[in-house]
């Protein structure tokens, strides 16, 4: 048995006496009370709060987003979690279709530079378009390995063909989400340019640094001017990706974080000052805003469950809190109304009857085609033909197409 220190011996009683307190619901210290001393605090469970939330305000009715908006999604894998709930509720939705995934603020913005000028990519792509012996493939430091190609005219025919696509949905979308992933970057020696992908090759190809705060602001100031000229109709959300980058180390993935939320607010400001992110007089959000997808995952959910098992990204619970978060804020009354309706279409592709052939299966399809045919005619953008589909493959006697 451990002997204890005299010292150890008081603290041992008042410990007793505090425990004993609390176990007599602090008769002690009600009793011995003045009966003309107020309650200055009451301590029950509804004072206190066991969380951080964060709060995002609602925006004005005529700036909410809906069904009549389409989407443009660019950045990091966070862009493609978010613009896959956007898909999957059939919004018209378009993610990275120029460049691929691209996860530092000077690829962004590099991108939507080539986009807005639509200038297309020459032979040698500006020494962008590099060949990798080990794996026999054609590939651009500008774009992510999808675009990777064994014969470099399909490469740069791909990475055209792209850029046509990113361009056209990029100058009609309505809502532009832009997600930074990484301030650090890798500089390609021989061109001097900074990449957004290395494709795996020698470490002694590349410089690798950090993107100054100034860099950040400048390169999205620049960039989205000229976008919202190109676009007069678009508004841009910028958020900083809760994605750890966790190769980099803790100290270093912090120092980037750091400097993407700098820089991401010295952008938004300078675009207001200069007329032209500027917020509404009826406290919109103006055309240039941001999104707290960072801080709601780091000082709200803050805990592991909350995380893949590699406890670096996001997992499907923590993301659908954003997005609940984001659509609660930012979608009309009437858009998540219609998402309740088009969830249930999908979610009807998933029945599998006993009988196909029974009345009552067919009386079913017939009504879900009925809910396509209302959904699309309220909605001319919103398309369901692969549900359409679904449903009239499995009708006995064919439904006559209606005018959608």
């Amino acid at each position: 048995m451990p002997i204890l220190s005299k010292r150890c011996v008081p603290l041992l009683l008042a410990d007793a006496v505090l425990l004993a307190n609390v176990a007599l619901g602090f008769k002690l210290n009600l009793h011995t009370r003045p009966a003309t001393a107020p309650l200055t605090r009451r301590c029950t469970m509804d004072s206190i709060s066991f969380r951080t939330e964060v709060h995002i305000p609602t925006w004005p009715q005529h700036s909410q987003l809906g069904y009549a908006d389409s989407f443009f999604l660019l950045g990091s894998c966070f862009s493609d979690n978010i613009g896959t709930r956007l898909s999957n509720a059939k919004f018209q939705t378009s993610i990275n279709p120029s460049h691929g995934l691209l996860f530092s603020p000077l690829s962004a913005a590099a991108a939507l530079d080539r986009m807005v000028s639509g200038v297309f990519y020459e032979e040698d792509a500006e020494g962008m378009l590099v060949f990798s012996e080990g794996k026999g493939l054609w590939s651009s430091l500008e774009h992510h390995s999808c675009f990777s190609s064994t014969s470099r005219k399909d490469c740069l025919r791909g990475m055209n063909a792209a850029l046509a696509k990113g361009r056209e949905d990029l100058l009609s979308a309505s809502c532009i989400f832009i997600t930074l992933g990484t301030a650090w970057v890798f500089r390609h020696r021989e061109s001097g340019k900074d990449v957004a992908n290395c494709h795996k090759l020698p470490g002694y190809s590349f410089d690798r640094r950090i993107v100054s705060v100034d860099e950040i602001a400048q390169a999205l100031h620049r960039s989205l001017s000229n976008m919202l000229r190109a676009n007069p109709n678009a508004r841009v959300l910028l958020t900083v990706s809760p994605v750890r980058h966790w190769r980099d180390g803790a100290v270093e993935n912090s120092r980037s974080k750091a400097h993407l939320l700098a820089g991401a607010h010295a952008a938004i400001d300078s675009l207001r000052a200069a007329g032209v992110g500027e917020g509404e007089v009826d406290g919109g959000p103006g055309r240039v805003a941001y999104f707290p997808s960072y801080e709601i995952v780091n000082d709200d959910l803050r805990d592991y469950r909350f995380f893949e098992s590699d406890m670096i990204h996001p997992n499907g619970v923590a993301v659908d809190y954003i997005w609940d978060k984001l659509t609660g804020a930012m979608f009309s009354d009437d858009a998540m109304r219609t998402m309740q309706e088009v969830q249930k279409v999908v979610q009807g592709t998933e029945h599998r009857p006993f009988n196909p052939k029974s009345d009552a299966h067919q009386k079913f399809l017939r009504k879900q085609l009925l809910k396509v045919d209302n959904l699309e005619r309220k909605y001319p953008g919103l398309k369901l033909d692969d549900e359409r589909g679904f449903f009239q493959a499995q009708v006995l006697e064919p439904v006559a197409a209606s005018a959608h």
